[in-house]
């Protein structure tokens, strides 16, 4: 027999632990802001677009009662509806912070949808935001492709295994296990980003990225668009954050956490967190574009993705979240990680009222004691780069960074395949 309630996995637990880490509570929630031709429809059409996906998306009824995720006897669309009017010319990105600031309320499930409006005549925006513990972000670009396409999510069953209580084996031990899960054990180089005193205050920047020129290094090279983004990021961190010098030494670079997704196939429910976590190093040391590209391409190589995927498969089956914490603490610590690199795909067909969305940006969760954050998405043949950083970190110049050094990419000669 089918239970409607699902008990919270050691992530959904390692997530809520790291919101409550954070001064705000609120930096990791993340989501995406979908930018829509056209006016806002009213509230009332809106809450029945919503109530049509959360057919589509039943675990958008799911809220956290006792440790368990449970449907809402009390599920109200208009408790998760937000509006806000915008100062015209202004970019909508810059109100996610202001979104984020308001605490989701535990009474309810934990996501909300804002309207933002009033910044052009003939667009508007909707941010989609979450809490980390209730969804990862493959389940948010689902739910997105269920609320405004045709993906239809199957209700949230209970897992065979929950990975929140068996005894771990003695060799599972924290240390072997950070062994298997390639857990960082040195300090990493000194991120200039993280020195500053940070304010508490966040700001989100977003770039888009040259489609065409993503598409065509990533032909030449047989590389993946993620891996061509990476190196990108690679190029700009070299050039905005170490002013086009890498100090050298025994590292090729700062060190960032890229999330695997671990679901299998699409006919998953989208609730909570089914994912791992892979520490790679941005070569900010390499002076040569195409040598950057190349070592990214041997860090993110599929067989070494998918033998991470079992691996942590293999350990989320059995270990509870004290088995795991110092673990993940380790993978968000500043000091070993210099920052958490996120990339999401989302379906180009998504719609709202029948006006199609015309840009989709992803604004990434903050981890506890980190003053910026890299969010990817792929929407189309649009690819754009986010930072959520503190307001302390000069991001200015990023965005010339990141054209530089596609462009540097671009016109270097492709690297061999790994």
């Amino acid at each position: 027999m089918r239970s409607d309630s699902v008990p919270m996995s050691a992530l959904d637990r390692g997530f809520s632990w790291a919101a409550a880490q954070t001064p705000s509570a609120t930096d990791t929630d993340f989501g995406a802001l979908l930018r829509v031709r056209g006016t806002a429809p009213d509230r009332d059409t809106l809450r029945r677009i919503l109530a049509a996906g959360v057919q589509r998306a039943p675990v958008l009824a799911y809220r956290l009662q006792a440790g368990r995720w449970k449907p809402s006897s009390d599920f109200d669309i208009g408790r998760h509806l937000r509006h806000h009017s915008l100062v015209p010319g202004t970019e909508p990105a810059e109100a996610v912070p202001w979104v984020k600031r308001r605490t989701l309320p535990d009474s309810a499930p934990l996501w909300d949808l804002t309207v933002l409006d009033g910044y052009r005549d003939d667009e508007y925006a909707l941010c989609y935001r979450v809490h980390h513990a209730f969804q990862d972000g493959v389940a948010m670009a689902a739910t997105l492709e269920a609320l405004f396409g045709t993906r239809q999510l199957p209700p949230p069953t209970a897992p065979a295994s929950t990975g929140t209580g068996r005894p771990a084996s003695p060799r599972r031990t924290p240390r072997n296990l950070g062994v298997d899960l390639a857990v960082p054990v040195r300090r990493g180089p000194v991120w200039p980003p993280g020195v500053v005193p940070p304010t508490g205050r966040r700001c989100l920047h977003v770039v888009d990225l040259d489609h065409a020129a993503v598409r065509a290094v990533a032909q030449g090279a047989g590389a993946t668009r993620n891996q061509v983004c990476l190196a990108v990021l690679a190029g700009a961190v070299r050039d905005w954050a170490y002013d086009g010098t890498f100090p050298g030494g025994r590292h090729l670079g700062p060190k960032v956490t890229l999330p695997l997704h671990l679901r299998s196939g699409d006919a998953h429910a989208a609730l909570g967190n089914t994912l791992g976590m892979l520490p790679i190093t941005l070569p900010c040391a390499l002076d040569r574009p195409a040598d950057r590209l190349h070592h990214l391409m041997q860090q993110t190589s599929p067989q070494r993705l998918e033998r991470h995927r079992a691996r942590f498969r293999t350990v989320l089956r059995a270990a509870p979240f004290w088995l795991l914490r110092p673990l993940f603490a380790r993978l968000a610590d500043p000091r070993y990680i210099a920052a958490m690199a996120t990339t999401i795909r989302l379906s180009p067909r998504l719609a709202v009222a029948g006006a199609p969305v015309r840009q989709a940006v992803f604004h990434p969760p903050l981890a506890p004691g980190h003053t910026v954050v890299f969010g990817m998405l792929q929407h189309g043949e649009r690819v754009s780069v986010s930072a959520l950083h503190d307001t302390a970190v000069p991001a200015a110049g990023l965005a010339a960074c990141l054209h530089q050094a596609l462009a540097a990419l671009h016109a270097s000669p492709s690297p061999d395949s790994p």
